[in-house]
């Protein structure tokens, strides 16, 4: 289990590195390969999957959220029908 001063340490610096990497994307760059066991990504292609992948977990989270109660994290917005139950 992380303490919230861990959890938003790691999120600070996920940010700075992610904003690093967004500054530091050229078009040459973005064209750069990523080349792992299981893909082979164009720097941009993994920036976007990235993005993709970080919000599947925040949708994870809240579901985890919302199963004990119907109030809505702050970053969330409430269906217009369903939660208000």
């Amino acid at each position: 289990m992380y303490s919230k001063e861990e959890l938003l340490d790691y999120l600070a610096f996920i940010w700075a590195k992610s904003r690093t990497f967004v500054k530091s994307l050229t078009p040459e760059k973005a064209q750069g390969r990523f080349i792992g066991d299981y893909r082979n990504f164009s720097l941009l292609e993994l920036a976007i999957y990235n993005t993709r992948h970080v919000r599947h977990h925040a949708a994870q989270l809240n579901l985890l959220l919302r199963q004990g109660t119907a109030r809505v994290p702050g970053w969330a917005s409430l269906p217009k029908q369903g939660l208000e139950d």
